[in-house]
């Protein structure tokens, strides 16, 4: 599934708020209140893959700077002209020493594919004729002559800047609103929408997330799920509120089963929550590991037919699925780490699933493997203490019962345990993620988080990702996210 990530996407904001806040947080809104009924996603064109939105654009600058990973001078890499923008910014702070805050009105910024660092739009609202603070800017760091130009596109005017990098920005604003982006063909697309009156509140998924919303939090990130496969109908939209403190990162998110067909209700919310977390069997090298309700075995298996409908694999599937249905217990856990007394840091990945009959189900299994596990589906499976465990090579298979006979495992473990006290203790699935040795691991396990992140991944190494999946039966899922510091 391919798709912005939410936690990049939240820093990514941060840092254009900053250019944003620097660029208006110096106008003078002394109309406002004739206008601050302007609905801004009015503007937003059907096209937004991401939304961020915030009351308060001025206090998550100040938030993101008080975290560890600020203070410890780790700052996310941002291009010269963002940089210009956050100089601009600290510039008017020193101007206006008073309240700004109260200057400085709602935000969006929609983010478009395809995913670079110029296909986004930024939008406020605007009380009286104040939009001369772009010029200001421009004049500062994009040199002394500037002429900008006007276009006319269906009655509606825009303003194409030229910056001395080479690149443009482009805006558009009425006594209403102020919207600005490096790409013309963005701000086409928002003159269209504002034309048609068809903005994404038409979309039926978005509207319902954003109509049910009831929280009010500084900032909240809106974030649409690609489908799966070619059904259009696994589309989704999600909510997340974000929250911040010394240590971590917090988006606690909402989304609902409108069609009946997503991703998560076909997968995980079909399950029964599993209670508990899995640190007592996971050997205490993982860095990447995870729990996951398992109630519906079909659910699960008919990801991997959507994904891959190969006649032999919808075969071997449902032989396994009638196995599990009869033997296994609710829920499996996985997780890759390093072999025990490897030099060489040899890789291992394991899937345990609890068997609720151990000598019945090992006699059918040991039929099963006869037929399926050859060379074309390379996988070694063994009992061990009334579990199943399946692994792609023996010695998977060995370093993990190795960990487990002599008990070194995660349970107790100071950053374990500190990761899994962010977590609800009854959940559909949930994962941590070590991101410093996640980004050591080959290229078929890195395509797991999109490539922003391992742009910068001198940052992001420095965090443990953790996500969790939380099914309710009103047809409510709560993804929630955190992103833990951990330092060097």
């Amino acid at each position: 599934m391919k798709r912005f990530s939410v936690i990049t996407t939240f820093i990514a904001v941060v840092v254009l708020l900053c250019v944003w806040f620097g660029v208006f947080s110096y106008i003078k809104l002394k109309t406002i209140k004739e206008h601050e009924d302007f609905d801004l996603y009015m503007l937003v064109p059907p096209s937004a893959v991401i939304i961020f939105d915030t009351d308060s654009a001025p206090a998550l600058p100040e938030e993101t700077n008080a975290l560890s990973s600020s203070t410890d001078n780790q700052a996310l890499p941002i291009p010269q002209l963002l940089a210009n923008l956050k100089q601009y910014y600290t510039s008017l702070t020193e101007e206006t020493s008073h309240d700004l805050s109260k200057r400085l009105n709602k935000v969006l910024v929609s983010f478009h594919e395809p995913d670079n660092s110029d296909n986004q739009v930024f939008y406020c609202r605007l009380g009286g004729n104040d939009s001369k603070i772009m010029e200001r800017f421009i004049v500062r760091y994009g040199g002394s002559s500037f002429p900008f130009k006007c276009f006319d596109y269906k009655g509606e005017e825009m303003h194409i800047y030229p910056l001395s990098d080479g690149r443009f920005l482009t805006a558009y604003f009425t006594q209403d609103f102020f919207v600005v982006s490096y790409q013309k063909w963005l701000i086409e697309e928002v003159i269209d929408t504002y034309l048609s009156k068809e903005s994404i509140l038409t979309d039926i998924t978005f509207a319902r997330v954003f109509a049910n919303k009831k929280t009010s939090m500084p900032a909240t990130i809106y974030i649409r799920m690609k489908p799966i496969d070619t059904n259009p109908h696994t589309e989704n939209w999600m909510a997340f509120d974000v929250q911040t403190n010394s240590d971590a990162i917090y988006l606690s998110g909402v989304t609902y089963n409108m069609r009946g067909n997503s991703m998560f209700t076909d997968i995980f919310g079909k399950q029964s929550p599993v209670t508990g977390f899995p640190g007592d069997v996971v050997p205490a090298s993982s860095f990447f590991f995870g729990r996951y309700a398992a109630s519906d075995w079909h659910s699960i298996f008919n990801l991997a037919i959507r994904c891959d409908n190969d006649t032999t694999s919808v075969a071997i599937n449902n032989k396994i699925v009638d196995f599990l249905v009869d033997n296994a217990l609710p829920y499996m856990t996985t997780a890759l780490f390093w072999a025990a007394d490897s030099i060489q840091n040899t890789l291992c990945s394991v899937m345990r699933i609890p068997i609720k009959y151990t000598a019945r189900a090992e006699s059918r299994w040991a039929e099963l493997s006869k037929i399926f596990f050859t060379d074309t589906l390379p996988i070694h499976t063994r009992f061990y203490k009334e579990n199943l465990l399946i692994a792609p090579d023996t010695t998977s298979l060995s370093s993990y019962i190795y960990y487990l006979d002599r008990d070194e495992t995660l349970e107790g473990k100071a950053l374990y345990e500190k990761s899994i006290s962010q977590l609800s203790d009854s959940y559909n699935m949930m994962t941590v993620v070590d991101m410093r040795k996640f980004f050591d691991q080959p290229n078929n396990y890195t395509g797991f988080f999109p490539a922003f992140s391992h742009r910068n991944r001198d940052f992001f190494s420095r965090f443990i990702f953790i996500v969790q999946l939380v099914y309710d039966e009103k047809n409510k899922i709560y993804p929630n996210i955190v992103l833990l510091y951990k330092g060097d």
